[in-house]
């Protein structure tokens, strides 16, 4: 592999790629949307509960400018600030107000200025152009941090004492920002990934991650990552898979400096691995479930492991067994399980080395 990426029948370059846990999704320049992989709820909104292998087109979306994929569903913001949902909905994870599963794209009802989404395994936050935040879906953990015991809620709901929000990232069951003063807030479950020294959830933003210089955040299922203003990586929470990069399978209440890594411009998580970028090159550590790191192993890794020929991305997304990668030329090329056709190749292989959607 080389970082100059040959374009595999994509009519138009891809600029954003998001996966689940079997499915996978892609927004084009165009503000389309792709989406491939198991879809026995819905989840690649083409109207169908019929699996792909290759992408297939989400009925109905134009103007696309923000994705997100959760464990069983995908959301997309709009060019008009409006929201679309659809897959599984058994939380209210859809916003719409039921809690029906849906293959085709529902509006979210009452989100009108969205400028970003993102999604949990059964919850979606909006970032809103006022830089407030709206929730809304599975709340057992707190993960829509209205303070409320409510355990699902399918309607957005504002995050009280919420304004100036910068950055938006969710995890399996917990939400951070990166507030206008610079501070980390976040709330949800917590087996240690709120990184405020403790093991109690919360239901309400909460200051975490006590770093001054935090510029991004990355989290999976049980584990969250920052990147710093510095281009240091620091982690906290669950570690059995080595997903902190420091060398050991300790759980951290409070973040660790990841082992040997500098210069980051971008972080990723999936449900027990991450991945970086640094200087055009990707490093990745934790589990490699699948061989989803891409580099023709399934050796896991406990500190960051650069994958070779991995040059020029731009974007990766993270599942629980498979990964896809965005280039800087807009080909998006995806590794590991392959059984319900998540990579997009036009098969059912599982792939430990990256491979071209086959669009």
């Amino acid at each position: 592999m080389s970082g100059t990426r040959n374009a595999t029948k994509c009519v138009l370059p891809a600029a954003e790629v998001r996966v689940g846990e079997t499915h996978s999704c892609a927004r084009l320049v165009d503000g389309t949307l792709r989406c491939w992989g198991d879809n026995a709820r819905g989840k690649l909104g083409d109207g169908t509960f019929v699996q792909r292998s290759a992408p297939a087109v989400v009925s109905g979306v134009t103007g696309a400018t923000s994705l997100a994929a959760g464990g069983e569903h995908t959301c997309a913001v709009l060019a008009d600030g409006t929201a679309r949902c659809w897959g599984r909905n058994w939380w209210g994870n859809l916003g719409d107000g039921t809690y029906a599963d849906h293959a085709e794209p529902t509006a979210v009802v009452g989100v009108t200025m969205a400028a970003k989404i993102a999604s949990g395994r059964g919850h979606t936050c909006a970032l809103l152009r006022d830089q407030t935040l709206s929730c809304w879906g599975h709340n057992h953990e707190g993960e829509l941090g209205d303070g409320s015991e409510v355990f699902d809620r399918p309607l957005p709901g504002p995050v009280p004492g919420l304004s100036g929000v910068r950055t938006l990232t969710t995890g399996g069951t917990q939400t951070c920002v990166i507030a206008a003063s610079g501070e980390a807030l976040c709330w949800g479950s917590n087996g240690g990934q709120l990184g405020n020294g403790t093991l109690v959830e919360s239901r309400t933003p909460t200051a975490a991650f006590p770093l001054v210089d935090v510029t991004s955040f990355a989290m999976g299922l049980g584990h969250t990552c920052a990147a710093t203003a510095q281009g240091f990586v620091k982690c906290a929470g669950l570690n059995l898979s080595g997903q902190l990069g420091d060398g050991t399978s300790e759980t951290r209440l409070s973040p660790v400096s990841t082992s040997g890594i500098e210069g980051v411009s971008r972080i990723f998580a999936g449900s027990h691995s991450t991945c970086a970028t640094v200087g055009g090159n990707l490093l990745c550590w934790g589990n490699n479930n699948g061989g989803l790191f891409g580099d023709g192993s399934y050796t896991s890794a406990s500190t960051p492991r650069a994958i070779a020929g991995m040059r020029g991305v731009v974007d990766i997304a993270l599942g629980n067994g498979h990964s896809c990668a965005l280039f800087a030329n807009g080909t998006v090329e995806c590794a590991g399980i392959n059984s319900s056709g998540q990579l997009g190749d036009g098969t059912t292989v599982t792939r430990s080395a990256f491979a071209p959607v086959y669009w």
